[in-house]
């Protein structure tokens, strides 16, 4: 059976165990002022892949090749990562509430720190993958057209490196009821990120932190106005900047990405397919000979496990890289019908800016149109200067990079609008209900 081009040979599982203790203490420090401290710690331990792979000691060298045909994967999932993260979160949040100044007013300052780190382990491809052109399966060892045009596979050993991050956050907002019929919603945040630049097999790494963004000021105001001060007709909106945070998913690439590693994938042929199979001949690469059947031993003799290796690709980061934001604004409008019932339309729209994408500085293009013909790598202005700064310091015998090379750039962009209806009945003869409704439409150059 095959469900969105995959067998349930190759299918894949998530195996995920959690755990939190949450502790706090609130003091009222007067009838008017409260304090709330709150000291929280998490761990999830998390692995997506293969049954095999969780069924194995988490050891992807014991399970089956995967086999990807023209229109169907099967036999195996190459999907081998898990993590153990952990978060320790301390927050403070003071409350006041003032009346008397231009009206009431409810006061609330606070601020955060909290320490996140992630042990990440990749075996993806560490049984590899075989890929074959014309033929859709099965194998037969007799048909030079059934056999595989390329492997991929992850050589020396597992990547595993520790990521952590140091997250501070400060706040100060105001409710403030101005009369009877309007209120203001102001407030600022402040967000501050450090990633330490974790340890990696490459000695040139280097040491410190990833850029930091001292920018992260978010205003927030909000307004809501009783056009009939009874509390039956309101308009309501507001604005607000949210920053993101620096996920480590879009920057974990940066770790394992470095000019010498002791893991990395790597295909066979390098550049192109195998042209044998195609033509109805078996193929010549030596790890493609034996049809898909993998020889580890030759594998690992060319790729030693545990050395040094020089990786094919690169993931560098930008020292002009800043974090994601969101604008997000609303206006809205509700009205009472009856005693029991109110309906309401509100209009949103979010607009996401810097959003981080992955610039190609080493892409590919093909001299025709065959897709036997060898991808020929197009190199970039900023790879090539890279490069030379890489030559003085491992010395000129350095060669290029054959595969991909990358870096985040903050040219993403997003848009959203949203037309937001509702209509609410208040609980009475035992039972509520509310019907909603919403009209949408997301734009953009990144999902």
């Amino acid at each position: 059976q095959i469900i969105d081009n995959v067998t349930l040979d190759a299918s894949r599982e998530e195996f995920d165990v959690d755990q939190t203790v949450v502790g706090s203490f609130n003091t009222v420090l007067a009838n008017n002022k409260m304090n709330q401290m709150r000291l929280a710690w998490t761990r999830e331990n998390v692995a997506f892949a293969n049954p095999c792979f969780n069924t194995n000691g988490r050891d992807m060298t014991k399970c089956e090749p995967t086999l990807a045909f023209q229109t169907y994967t099967t036999q195996q999932d190459n999907t081998a990562q898990s993590r153990i993260n952990d978060a320790i979160q301390f927050d403070s949040t003071f409350s006041w509430f003032k009346s008397g100044w231009k009206g009431d007013h409810d006061i609330k300052l606070g601020g955060n720190y909290e320490y996140v780190g992630a042990m990440n382990v990749n075996q993806g491809n560490m049984n590899g993958t075989f890929a074959f052109g014309r033929n859709d399966g099965p194998f037969n060892a007799a048909d030079p057209f059934t056999y595989p045009e390329r492997l991929t596979i992850r050589v020396g050993s597992e990547s595993r490196f520790y990521e952590k991050a140091h997250y501070v956050t400060g706040f100060l907002q105001d409710k403030w009821r101005l009369n009877n019929k309007l209120t203001l919603s102001l407030g600022l945040r402040y967000d501050l990120e450090v990633i330490p630049i974790p340890e990696t097999d490459d000695p040139l790494t280097g040491e410190g932190n990833y850029p930091v963004d001292n920018n992260n000021i978010q205003p927030r105001v909000g307004f809501a106005y009783d056009l009939g001060g009874r509390g039956q007709r309101v308009v309501r909106g507001g604005y607000g900047r949210f920053y993101e945070k620096t996920h480590f998913q879009l920057i974990g690439g940066l770790f394992p990405g470095t000019p010498f590693t002791s893991s990395f994938t790597r295909d066979f042929p390098l550049n192109n397919f195998d042209p044998g199979p195609r033509q109805g001949q078996r193929p010549t690469d030596p790890l493609l000979v034996n049809g898909p059947t993998l020889n580890r031993a030759l594998v690992e003799q060319m790729f030693p496990p545990g050395s040094l290796l020089r990786n094919t690709g690169a993931s560098w980061d930008n020292p002009d890289r800043l974090v994601p934001s969101t604008d997000q604004f609303s206006i809205g409008y509700q009205h009472q019908l009856g005693a029991r019932l109110s309906v309401s339309a509100d209009y949103v729209h979010a607009a996401g800016r810097d959003l981080l994408m992955s610039l190609q500085l080493n892409p590919t293009m093909r001299p025709t149109t065959a897709v036997t013909s060898a991808l020929v790598r197009q190199s970039s202005a900023v790879l090539d200067a890279a490069t030379a700064e890489l030559r003085q310091e491992y010395g000129p015998s350095f060669a290029a990079f054959s595969g991909s090379v990358t870096m985040p750039i903050n040219v993403g962009e997003t848009d959203y609008d949203a037309l937001m209806v509702q209509l609410d009945k208040r609980f009475s003869s035992n039972y509520s209900a509310r019907v909603s409704y919403t009209l949408r439409k997301s734009h953009g150059n990144t999902s």
